[in-house]
């Protein structure tokens, strides 16, 4: 077993059971985004481009501007951080990861299409207006069973209707945070859930296209906020770790961390994870490696 592996991995619920929670914490700009550790998203964006672009792209033409600046951003700090993966050149970008290489035709792709093709990552574009923030822009490969085109030109509110608890708890402080966002500062949170597939395309009208296996999967988004100096545009990016259940088991105190979590979590949270289901599964699943160890 790669100990180094398990030792990288986000387990949010070790430092706090509780899954409606903000949960931020600042980030030095090296480590705005994992272009390494999440390579293997590449690949599910390229199988996806092929067949649903219509499903994971959706761009404003009103709000191009910040995506050019965003765009500027990310590739200073590629050139910066990545300068020996990444070659900029006038017509093409191209990328070499260890065994994933790319060369991107720049000048047949919009700002959004170009930053969506060199990260790893999902990228979600939100622009102020008036106390909200909108999702005017967005390029999202690894939606955990929601559905992008519903949520584009809809506020973070509207878009959260459907968690329990988010108006009563984290409406006011999501607002408040992104409007009061330094733009010298870039932060990062944690969203888990377990799902009985790897897959990273979870879309609530492709039922089909999840592999269900007998193995269960820790799924667990980072995201991250950034603001840029001469804008209040966010760049809001999430990347999707999917972790084997019992290799998470095997690190020291998630078992019991674990346990609590799910034990301490709403019943209308279970739901709307579809946790509920496979409840017991998973407690069974942690009972008899405690037996075993």
């Amino acid at each position: 077993m790669d100990m180094s592996r398990l030792n990288r991995m986000h387990l949010p619920f070790l430092s706090n059971p509780d899954v409606i929670h903000m949960g931020l914490k600042e980030v030095r700009e090296e480590s705005w985004l994992e272009i390494k550790p999440l390579k293997n998203s590449f690949r599910n964006k390229i199988e996806l481009l092929e067949n649903f672009s219509h499903e994971i792209l959706f761009e404003n033409n009103e709000f191009q501007s910040a995506n050019m600046n965003f765009f500027e951003a990310l590739k200073t700090y590629l050139s910066t951080y990545y300068a020996d993966e990444y070659t900029f050149n006038k017509e093409s970008i191209d990328i070499y990861l260890d065994d994933y290489s790319s060369q991107i035709n720049s000048s047949k792709k919009t700002d959004l299409e170009l930053m969506s093709s060199l990260i790893p990552e999902d990228i979600l574009i939100l622009i102020p207006e008036n106390k909200y923030y909108i999702l005017r822009s967005a390029a999202v490969f690894s939606p955990s069973n929601w559905d992008l085109k519903s949520k584009i030109n809809k506020s973070l509110d509207i878009i959260h209707e459907p968690v329990p608890g988010y108006k009563k708890i984290l409406s006011t402080k999501v607002n408040s945070f992104l409007h009061k966002l330094p733009a010298s500062r870039i932060f990062e949170r944690f969203n888990w859930s377990i799902y009985p597939s790897k897959n990273l395309f979870f879309h609530p009208r492709y039922p089909k296209l999840t592999s269900e296996t007998n193995e269960l999967f820790l799924r667990v988004e980072r995201q991250t906020f950034r603001k840029l100096n001469d804008s209040s545009a966010i760049m809001f990016t999430i990347g999707v770790h999917n972790y084997p259940l019992m290799e998470v088991l095997q690190i020291k105190g998630a078992p019991e961390s674990l346990m609590s979590a799910i034990n301490v979590m709403p019943e209308s949270i279970k739901i709307y994870k579809g946790l509920n289901v496979i409840e017991n599964v998973i407690k069974d699943k942690i009972y008899n490696y405690l037996s075993a160890n």
